[in-house]
């Protein structure tokens, strides 16, 4: 048996200027853009998650859903959640 300090192992985060710069680079390519829900999107978002009596965790996911079907996107994402939104283009890219 060895003893093994753990907290070696453990990946430090990057340092918040380098994620928010990491970021400004991605949304000032020309063909990003932050996607902004519509007047409608709180009505939608409250109906999905009337529709599946929950919320918490669902939450985020019922946003995305709806702003990606408010705007025509197709979502990718391996969280299988998002199969519970009827109407959404949705591909796990693990699947392709």
């Amino acid at each position: 048996h060895q003893d093994h300090d753990q907290s070696a192992n453990r990946r430090r985060p990057l340092p918040v200027g380098d994620i928010t710069a990491r970021i400004q680079s991605w949304l000032d390519l020309p063909h990003v853009h932050v996607a902004q829900p519509s007047d409608a999107h709180f009505a939608r978002l409250r109906t999905e998650l009337e529709r599946l009596d929950a919320a918490g965790n669902l939450t985020t996911d019922a946003h995305l859903a709806v702003l990606a079907m408010e705007r025509g996107y197709v979502l990718h994402s391996t969280d299988t959640d998002f199969g519970r939104f009827p109407g959404l283009r949705w591909v796990n890219p693990c699947d392709a």
